[in-house]
């Protein structure tokens, strides 16, 4: 089986950083969005929202739906349109649907992000979804 040669671990670390401060962007506004929904409804006042209403779930929802709609629609986050790489198959075909959604999916392994601390740093998301970020410039096989 051919494989494709990833990216530098710096433009990784560059992409999760880029991606998460996105992602937490997306999560303030919608925090903001239900709570002040709740009060301007009357359900709630403003400090009964604390101690009623735990939005911090919401996080999860928001990192979910980022990576599987930006790499379903784009193949790519707003990170690597950055760092300039890309999301492909090992063997450098396009990923497919199936390839997006475990790897989504993998994404909340507890400890997924030590999985990059490895001999051969490959985070859990690539491996079990058989997917590879690349360079776009440098597609080479190794």
């Amino acid at each position: 089986m051919t494989s494709i040669k990833s990216a530098s671990q710096t433009k990784r670390l560059l992409n999760w950083i880029i991606d998460g401060l996105i992602i937490t962007f997306i999560w303030m506004i919608l925090f903001i969005a239900i709570a002040k929904l709740l009060i301007s409804s009357g359900l709630l006042d403003s400090m009964e929202i604390e101690k009623k209403y735990d939005l911090s779930f919401t996080i999860f929802i928001v990192i979910f739906l980022y990576y599987l709609i930006s790499e379903t629609l784009f193949k790519t986050t707003v990170g690597k349109l950055l760092t300039r790489t890309s999301l492909t198959q090992f063997n450098g075909e396009e990923v497919r649907f199936r390839h997006i959604l475990t790897r989504t999916i993998c994404r909340f392994i507890p400890f997924e992000q030590l999985s990059f601390l490895a001999k051969k740093p490959l985070g859990w998301h690539d491996s079990l979804s058989e997917t590879r970020v690349v360079d776009k410039n440098k597609k080479n096989l190794k």
